[in-house]
């Protein structure tokens, strides 16, 4: 109907007949509303359709709305009253959808993790339309009435947000955070929701944090989209802006570790997820200036040859992505960054590496041509011509070796920096030690049969 030009015929089809047949799915139904919306010529006839799936079906009138997720039908004056009654509920409707109504209804995300709601709309026409003291006293009566109504005080109090009264609100916030435990209660993404409004307001960041920081501890929402669709991605850029940038470290890390549970039912598309999700965790990290922990990400995408090619059937252009970003990171690494990777820093769990990574490269997977590079090796190389930066980073390495004495890496790094120096008298003592050391921690014995 849409490619011949005849949306509106298929409109006054389901204006003809009973809506009652999507009751149980009204997707298909909102698909059409919003598809009719968006063009001129049709867009009046959305809104009557609309009308008629209100009277029809009352008990989905949350479901009608949260699947609208056109701007041209948002825009529509009559859609501010339609709102209200689906997001202040009665007594019916609170039966259905429980003490939390009114949050969760999500309708979209964008790449930065912010989410378009039922909710944020309909507050944002009521800001525009200046109706924000006229929907508070109505949230009041149907808090009255409704006494099991858990949502009406946070509700009000992103009301209030919006009116300005931003220390009552952050104080309500503050009171509500530590009996929001659960999301069997609260309901999946009333954290992140609150957190979103609370963050438009510097004097409120902080606690938009802690919101943040209980929305990912959800693991269904931490494994179930790519990684910018989760709640991490809006804190790990408050953790930026905070100066917070081991925190967002450690919350990109723990996502790396996070095993994916959704299951699309098919193979190619969830291979192709889990490419996709590698490409923005190297990116992110990658942007928090991690060099090391970003190819270490591409590098491990990059060997999952399997996912690769089932990813092919959703896009060619997932390999080159992932290729760029590590040739990117790679690029990031600069000499300066030597001491500060010689010391390590912290995994997802906190714990302190036991040994440097040497960040080895290999250029090809097949054994018989293959070569192997490390990436830190060549930047000592670089150091030579840099005196300030050559003092450092021996003072790193005589660091590393103090607290790491047996570390084979350490002594790889510190063998090749006396190499580049050439400094013959350290590099033998050097590689005397380099020897010990591994004669100390022999290499597993090779299988019988190869």
């Amino acid at each position: 109907f849409e490619s011949a030009d005849k949306l509106d015929d298929l409109a006054a089809i389901y204006e003809e007949i009973d809506l009652n047949a999507f009751r149980q799915n009204p997707y298909e139904l909102t698909n059409l509303i919003s598809n009719i919306a968006r063009r001129e010529k049709t867009k009046n006839r959305s809104m009557a359709l609309f009308k008629k799936a209100w009277q029809d079906l009352p008990d989905q009138r949350s479901q009608l709305l949260s699947n609208l997720n056109s701007d041209v039908f948002w825009k529509m004056p009559e859609i501010y009253d339609y709102a209200r009654q689906g997001i202040i509920p009665t007594e019916t409707s609170l039966r259905q959808t429980g003490n939390w109504a009114g949050f969760g209804n999500i309708q979209s995300w964008d790449e930065n993790g912010k989410m378009t709601t039922l909710l944020n709309r309909f507050l944002t026409i009521a800001t525009q339309t200046k109706r924000l003291d006229e929907l508070a006293n109505e949230v009041e009566q149907a808090r009255a009435k409704l006494k099991t109504w858990q949502a009406g005080e946070p509700f009000l109090a992103l009301i209030n947000l919006r009116r300005g009264r931003i220390d009552e609100s952050r104080a309500t916030f503050e009171k509500l955070l530590p009996t929001m435990k659960g999301v069997q209660n609260v309901g999946y993404y009333t954290h992140w929701e609150i957190a979103q409004e609370l963050a438009a307001h510097e004097s409120c960041v902080e606690l938009a944090i802690q919101y943040l920081e209980m929305a990912v501890k959800e693991p269904e929402l931490m494994s179930g989209n790519e990684f910018p669709y989760t709640p991490a991605k809006p804190l790990v850029m408050l953790y930026k802006q905070r100066g917070r940038k081991d925190d967002a470290r450690r919350l990109v890390l723990q996502a790396v570790n996070t095993k994916r549970e959704r299951n699309y039912g098919n193979h190619q598309y969830e291979a192709y997820q889990r490419v996709r999700n590698s490409i923005s965790l190297g990116n992110e990290l990658r942007t928090l200036d991690y060099p090391v922990d970003a190819i270490r990400v591409f590098q491990d995408a990059l060997a999952r040859t399997d996912d690769l090619t089932a990813a092919q059937q959703w896009g060619n252009n997932s390999k080159k992505e992932l290729q760029d970003g590590f040739q990117a990171a790679l690029k990031a690494l600069k000499p300066e960054a030597l001491p500060e990777l010689l010391m390590g820093s912290p995994d997802a769990a906190g714990k302190q590496p036991t040994s440097v990574d040497l960040v080895l490269l290999i250029d090809s997977r097949e054994l018989d041509r293959t070569t192997m590079t490390s990436a830190l090796v060549n930047l000592v190389r670089e150091l030579v011509n840099k005196p300030d930066m050559l003092t450092k980073t021996r003072q790193a390495l005589s660091q590393a070796q103090t607290q790491r004495p047996d570390d084979v890496s350490t002594l790889i790094i510190a063998t090749e920096l006396a190499i580049a120096t050439k400094d013959a008298e350290n590099t033998r003592s050097l590689v005397t030690s380099l020897i010990a050391a591994i004669d100390r921690e022999p290499l597993e014995p090779q299988p019988a049969k190869g």
